[in-house]
């Protein structure tokens, strides 16, 4: 785990950042938690295209007008090739309806048994 400081809301230089540690370490699983956290991986992109990225979203409902659609534009940059993390197929389909995320055809909801039973 490696922590990237932020000085202020608008700095970009922990994007750079990230990306550089990335190809330094030859990184090339990540796993993002939450939207935002995968917006930093944007400038990685380019130089490793093969980047796998698994995203977790924490939340499911939108605590405001803003933030839904600060999600849903944020959720429109996730790349066919990422994988969206979810902790059931419930959440993994809300997620799907309310930022229109592909799940079919683009992001793959992964899911993990976590009991012993099967239903």
């Amino acid at each position: 785990m490696h922590h990237v400081i932020r000085q202020s809301r608008f700095d970009t230089r922990p994007a750079h950042e990230i990306a550089r540690l990335l190809h330094r370490r030859s990184i090339r699983t990540v796993l993002t938690l939450g939207i935002f956290n995968y917006l930093f991986l944007r400038p990685a992109f380019k130089t490793m295209p093969s980047l796998r990225v698994l995203v977790s979203l924490h939340s499911t409902r939108p605590h405001s007008v803003k933030g839904y659609l600060r999600s849903l534009l944020q959720a429109r940059l996730l790349r066919r090739s990422d994988t969206l993390v979810s902790v059931c197929r419930n959440q993994a389909d809300f997620l799907s309806k309310l930022y229109h995320i592909p799940l079919i055809r683009g992001l793959r909801p992964r899911l993990r048994e976590t009991s012993g039973r099967r239903g």
